[in-house]
């Protein structure tokens, strides 16, 4: 019996050593290569084959369980040392064959960005008051968008530098009465808007009934405000 278990582990450690010397840290799994961030090893019952992740794509080395879908975009992988990748296949305005890249040129430049699938891109657009932010791949205030400071709206704040202990102060849209602007230190703005059925009271620095703010009085036709006024009485018979 004791031979016969040594002759177990004998073999086994065998079996674990040649998955080792072929790349392979376990029989089944994904694993990262040494040198390049978007490549990587796979192994399917100890056999290990080298792949390369789609152009634009990087190997996530946090994805490894068998048989998950192992690349990622860029901004979620940590390469570390695995600086190399393939050399890029650009494809129309497309940089890459795969990720989200702001767009490359026009007015909305900064509120666009593309989303290039096979080298081929669809143009999406942030809210509105939103810049696309490649560093996190998301929509972004503006002013956290190196070169979009400012690019997405009309209005600029006072600019003159508050601590913000004091608050960030408000200010009305000039065209809108429902809008507003936060100004961060009173030299970023940020636009917000207000509920349906709301606009801005510049007095109050909040969100307020139409009537109460005179030169918003008349913002919503009356069949909006009947509307909303008879949801209200329909939520408060269901409380």
């Amino acid at each position: 019996m004791a031979q016969e278990c040594m002759l177990k582990v004998l073999i086994l450690s065998a079996v674990v050593a040649g998955v080792a010397s072929q790349g392979c840290q376990q029989p089944n799994g994904y694993f990262a290569d040494s040198q390049q961030c978007d490549a990587y090893i796979e192994c399917k019952d100890g056999v290990a084959e080298k792949q390369l992740c789609p152009d634009g794509l990087m190997f996530n080395d946090k994805l490894t369980e068998f048989p998950r879908y192992p690349c990622s975009y860029p901004q979620e992988v940590e390469c570390g040392p695995r600086t190399r990748t393939q050399p890029a296949q650009s494809s129309g305005e497309c940089p890459r064959q795969f990720g989200l890249f702001r767009s490359a040129s026009g007015p909305d430049q900064c509120s666009s960005y593309m989303n290039c699938v096979g080298g081929k891109a669809s143009i999406n657009q942030c809210p509105e008051g939103l810049a696309f932010n490649e560093a996190t791949i998301r929509c972004d205030w503006p002013d956290l968008v190196p070169g979009c400071e400012g690019a997405v709206f009309r209005f600029q704040c006072p600019g003159v530098r508050v601590d913000a202990d004091l608050g960030h102060p408000r200010y009305s849209d000039p065209d809108d009465c429902r809008k507003f602007y936060v100004c961060v230190e009173n030299v970023k703005p940020r636009m917000h808007s207000c509920g349906v059925g709301y606009v801005f009271n510049p007095d109050l620095g909040v969100c307020d009934e139409p009537q109460s703010v005179p030169n918003c009085a008349n913002y919503y036709p009356k069949a909006v405000l009947d509307a909303i006024q008879t949801l209200k009485q329909f939520d408060n018979r269901l409380l």
